[in-house]
């Protein structure tokens, strides 16, 4: 079992890898700590040692600092992935120095919480050639829950159906099949909860406007992928939908690939 330490102390960050952790079907245990001394002392035991850190900078007794704490041993046995919103190649260089062994910027491209768990489940599988052949598939309604833990969706009316449509729409892609109409997933939902399809339609659009209108911008524009358009507003549902029914075909397929 892969034991994975989360140090950072936004949590925010901390449940959304735990959000994708949970949405693997991949034996993990995950162990948070927001900061450096509490994560000191889960790396200083001998048993049941993380495998891997996810390891913040800016925190309380900081990543740096904690790097600088860590003793050789701890650091050969560890695989320890720096992820941060700092984006300086002096800090890089010097967190790599220090015994890190990959160092992610939050803001970058490629540093999402589903392609960093990616990463060190590689990375221990590397290790661990027992686990080589061990599949790396997703809960599909979890990972859809997951990306919208990202987004900070409310879990609010119109939630469960636009989880559900997005789950209804990739059942159809794995299958071979092209995906529904806006129109139909609203006719299924309208059924399968006993409302109308205006209703249905009404409720989805509200909760996508709210969370636009609550939620960071700058995180929206990472977490939506580049799509956020200050001219356009909020997405429709039909749009929403689609857009994470690729987000979703996309993290699978690259699961897949691990």
């Amino acid at each position: 079992m892969l034991r994975i330490l989360i140090v950072d102390d936004d949590e925010a960050h901390r449940d959304a890898y735990l959000s994708h952790i949970k949405s693997l079907t991949f034996p993990m245990e995950p162990t948070i700590a927001d900061n450096g001394a509490t994560a000191l002392k889960i790396l200083q035991r001998k048993e049941n040692r993380p495998h891997v850190v996810l390891l913040d900078l800016m925190m309380p007794d900081s990543g740096i600092g904690l790097l600088q704490k860590l003793s050789k041993s701890i650091k050969k046995e560890t695989y320890i992935i720096v992820v941060t919103n700092v984006e300086s190649p002096k800090t890089e260089q010097l967190a790599l120095r220090l015994g890190a062994d990959f160092y992610y910027c939050k803001r970058s491209a490629g540093s999402s919480p589903e392609e960093i768990i990616a990463h060190a489940i590689a990375c221990y599988r590397d290790d661990h050639p027992e686990h080589a052949a061990t599949p790396v598939t997703y809960n599909v309604e979890a990972l859809v829950k997951a990306e919208m833990t990202l987004i900070e969706l409310p879990d609010d009316k119109g939630y469960d159906y636009l989880v559900d449509a997005i789950m209804m729409n990739v059942e159809e892609v794995q299958q071979g099949k092209a995906r529904f109409p806006v129109t139909h997933i609203r006719r299924m939902l309208a059924v399968n909860y006993k409302t109308s399809e205006s209703s249905v339609e009404t409720a989805m659009n509200r909760i996508i406007k709210k969370t636009w209108n609550v939620t960071d911008p700058d995180k929206l524009e990472k977490y939506y992928k580049g799509q956020i358009d200050p001219d356009r507003g909020c997405p429709s549902s039909k749009d929403f939908v689609a857009y994470y029914t690729r987000v979703i075909m996309d993290t699978i397929r690259m699961v897949g690939k691990s």
